[in-house]
């Protein structure tokens, strides 16, 4: 997601095709079997979920595989002043919404501009692209969040 706002070549055959290699599976070597071999926090989840996609640090490794001249920048527990800090230098942000907030297990959209205070523009998938949402509509407290520069 963050991706395509980063490359705008990126289509949605592109961006299925990232998801499908970020899931490690048997057969032809994806990121998803690499981040699995290199990472213990990777093999973990792994263990435990049997899927990489509901953590952030997935992204990140795909990120800086895909475009190794960027840096990519993962907060377990940021703060809303580095988020809106980022997104006021002009750079999108891929946010994880709380569970039960958008959808009952959680959600990835990309905010892409602060349009007020505590109030943002999205590239939501889901919900629509330029959908806006309020702070309070997102996350209970801290901001689970990937930045890419």
């Amino acid at each position: 997601m963050i991706g395509s706002q980063f490359d705008l070549s990126w289509g949605p055959e592109h961006l299925d095709t990232v998801v499908a290699d970020i899931e490690p599976y048997k057969g032809p070597k994806s990121i998803g079997n690499m981040i699995v071999e290199r990472f213990p926090w990777a093999q973990k989840i792994f263990r435990e979920h049997g899927r990489l996609g509901a953590d952030f640090r997935t992204y990140q490794q795909y990120l800086i595989s895909e475009f190794p001249n960027c840096n990519v920048y993962y907060y377990a527990s940021g703060t809303w002043e580095e988020l809106d800090n980022y997104l006021n230098m002009g750079y999108a942000v891929m946010l994880f919404t709380d569970k039960g907030k958008l959808t009952k297990s959680g959600h990835y959209i990309v905010l892409k501009r602060q349009t007020a205070p505590g109030v943002y523009e999205s590239a939501d998938p889901w919900f629509g692209d330029g959908k806006i949402y309020k702070r309070s509509e997102l996350v209970f407290n801290k901001p689970y969040f990937l930045v890419m520069l």
